[in-house]
Formats: structure tokens, C-alpha cells, sequence
């Protein structure tokens, strides 16, 4: 019964989102992205990562974390991710570490085979090599 909670003031709980963005010595920027992502979340980590961006930067690396995710808001509006799209050209290298669940669903999130830069998704048991494949200037 619904009734007694909306008569206390509770309401059913969103599901929420967590985000934080670091930068890392060598030009890497990880986002630890956690819960049900919306659109708003999105706008706030990019609007972040973009502060942090030298103009001219071409040897951008992204490491995306998944941590107890839960997919995107789909009654959120998406558009295109500008952060991925204004800084294509700068980003070399993108990593994503999460359930393979979800690999196909980020690879085309991040539009792969539509960047300059080389996309690769880990598991959370490789997420080291994904460290250091984004060190290496090798494939």
C-alpha cells in the first residue's frame, strides 16, 4: 500500500548516480562513474574534464570506470556526449573497465569507430593492463 508513504512525505527513491573525475600524471583523466547514470551527472563530470583540458592537447587519455553501474536514464534526453565529441581529436587513447555486460552498450555510447583515438573495454580484473595500455604510446 502506497497510500501511507505519500501521506508521510516519503517518496519511491530515485535511483542515483555517482561520479568523480581525477587527473592522473601522464595526460590521463579517469571517471569513476557508479548507479544509473543521467544526463545531468554526464554534463557536470565533462564540464570537469573540459576545465582541466590545455588548449591544443592531442595526447588526451580517458580511463572510464564502471563501479556498480546500472545502465543510463533512458527518459533522460542524450544528444551527443559533448565532451567525447569536442575532444575528439585531443583523446589518443580511451579505456573502459567494467562488467563485460556492458561493453557492447559503452563501446557505442563513446561512438567507437567514429573517433581518432583507439577505444578499448577491460573487465575489472584487467583493469592494471588497462592502465598500462594507456600509458604505452603502442597499440
Amino acid at each position: 500500500m502506497r497510500w501511507p508513504h505519500i501521506l508521510l512525505g516519503h517518496r519511491r527513491s530515485e535511483p542515483t548516480s555517482t561520479a568523480l573525475v581525477q587527473k592522473k600524471p601522464g595526460n590521463i583523466h579517469v571517471f569513476r562513474i557508479g548507479g544509473l547514470l543521467n544526463k545531468q551527472v554526464l554534463d557536470r563530470i565533462q564540464l570537469i574534464a573540459t576545465q582541466d583540458i590545455p588548449y591544443g592537447t592531442r595526447d588526451l587519455k580517458v580511463l572510464i570506470v564502471l563501479v556498480d553501474f546500472r545502465g543510463c536514464r533512458r527518459d533522460d534526453d542524450w544528444g551527443a556526449p559533448d565532451f567525447f565529441t569536442r575532444h575528439n581529436v585531443s583523446i589518443a587513447r580511451m579505456a573502459v573497465v567494467g562488467d563485460d555486460r556492458w561493453e557492447t552498450d559503452a563501446l557505442e555510447f563513446l561512438a567507437v569507430g567514429h573517433r581518432s583515438g583507439t577505444v578499448r573495454f577491460f573487465t575489472p580484473e584487467q583493469q592494471p593492463q588497462a592502465c598500462v595500455w594507456l600509458a604505452n604510446e603502442e597499440p
